[in-house]
Order: structure tokens, then sequence, then C-alpha cells
């Protein structure tokens, strides 16, 4: 069954750069910089990882692999911040319905602000540089974990909680052994989810406040109207943000099996 999924989703794939290329450059019916022909991306990606982008000035900057670590960098660093404060704060909601109380609702607003929203207030806040990305980064990481960490704790069974007290186990070991199991697939949907809207915002923030990522890379080559060159850093982007999704649903698998 996995072949026969993996198979289809091959010719998926071969199919839908069939069609662009039978639109773009056996059939031309869109100019380059509308949309250029998936054989122009390529080499544009070949021109990108080898020497860069061409700058104002006849200068080079980064290559293509340079702005995909600086990106990574950027996201792991902020998504690990908002994660590790999320945790806490998730599971005191979930658990404290007093604490819930007073600040679900200013939660459920916060988390419904995109991130992209918080620039020109991070612009403000710290200026231009690393500090307005990554604070970007943490706001759109922040509310997705600590929502679906707080539903996990509110899922576990109050019977569940009651028994393990009544059989004299400790608060350590009823959060180790009933609230923390129960809850673990709804922390790794909230890591997965999170680290979606990080690899976002991040394109959001560099966009307007970098001079490296992905994110700048794409801008500027909409400043020089290469077109390639945006298609180059979306497809980056795309498989970037799938990769990580894959290897959180494997590791979801592995350490939740009985689910």
């Amino acid at each position: 069954m996995r072949i026969q999924s993996l198979t289809i989703r091959v010719v998926s794939c071969v199919i839908l750069i069939a069609t662009w290329w039978l639109l773009t450059d056996a059939i031309p019916l869109f100019s380059p910089i509308i949309l250029p022909s998936p054989i122009d991306v390529a080499r544009s990606a070949v021109t990108l990882a080898r020497d860069g982008g061409l700058k104002s000035g006849g200068l080079y900057e980064a290559n293509l692999f340079g702005h995909i670590l600086i990106s990574l960098w950027r996201v792991s660093l902020a998504w690990t911040c908002a994660v590790a404060l999320a945790l806490p704060l998730g599971f005191a909601l979930g658990a404290w319905p007093v604490v819930s109380r007073y600040v679900d609702l200013s939660v459920r607003i916060a988390s419904q602000i995109p991130p992209i929203a918080f620039i020109p207030l991070a612009i403000v806040w710290f200026g231009l540089g690393e500090a307005p990305i990554l604070f970007i980064i943490f706001i759109g990481a922040l509310w997705a974990m600590l929502t679906s960490v707080e539903s996990g704790v509110r899922s576990v069974p109050p019977l569940l909680v009651r028994a393990a007290r009544s059989q004299g186990a400790s608060e350590l070991q009823v959060f180790t052994r009933v609230i923390l199991p129960a809850a673990l697939p709804y922390i790794f949907t909230g890591m997965r989810v999170s680290f979606g809207i990080a690899w976002v915002a991040i394109v959001a923030g560099e966009l307007v406040a970098s001079s490296s990522g992905l994110g700048y890379l794409i801008e500027h080559a909409r400043r020089i109207l290469a077109s390639s060159d945006i298609i180059v850093g979306m497809i980056c982007i795309g498989v970037i943000g799938v990769l990580f999704d894959t290897l959180f649903r494997t590791v979801e698998h592995r350490i939740c099996r009985w689910r």
C-alpha cells in the first residue's frame, strides 16, 4: 500500500510538471516573467545554489543553501522558545480551571491575530535585524502550541485522574503516568501546526525586515522581476515544510503507538 501511495504521488507530481511545461514552453501561453517554465526554474535553482543571487551593484549574496540555513536557524530558535513557554502554560491552563477562567478569552483573541500583523509593531519595538523576525515567529508558534497543549490536558477523563489518586498516586505520578501520556498526541499536533505557522511567519518577517533567508530571496527576486528565483524560493519553503511535517508525524507514530 505504501509503494502504491508513493507511486500515485510521484505520478501526480510528474503530471503537474508536464502540464506546467506544456503551458510555458511547448505551448507558451504565459511570458517568462509571469510564469517561467520548469526548465528556467531548474536553471535558476542551479545558479542560486552555486553562485547566489545578483545584488544591485553586481555583487553576489549568499547562495540558496545559505538562505535555507539562515531561515532554518531562525525558525528553530524561535519555535523552540515558543514550545518551551507554551508547554507549562498549556498544562496550567488545562489543569487549573481558575487560571483558564481569567486568561482564556485573552488567549483566544491573541491566537486569532495573524503573525504578519505584528510586523509593524515588532519593527517599532526592536528595530531592524534578527529580533523582530524572531519575535514574529515566536508569536505565531506560541498560540498554536498553547491551545493544543491546553486541549490535550482537558481531554483527559477526570475519572482516570481520580482513579489514580485513589490508588495512592502522587501528583507527580498522576502527571507523568496519566495526564502526560493522554496529552501527548495533542502536543505533537501542536508541534506540527506551530512549526508550520512558524515557517509561514518567517517568510513574512524576512520579506520586510531582513537581508537574508528565503523570504528575503523571494522579495529580492520580485524587485528584479526574477520570477524563476521566486518559484525556487517557494518550492524550497514547501519541500522543507513537508519534510518537517513528515518528521513530526514519524516521531509521533513511534512514541504514541498505542494511539
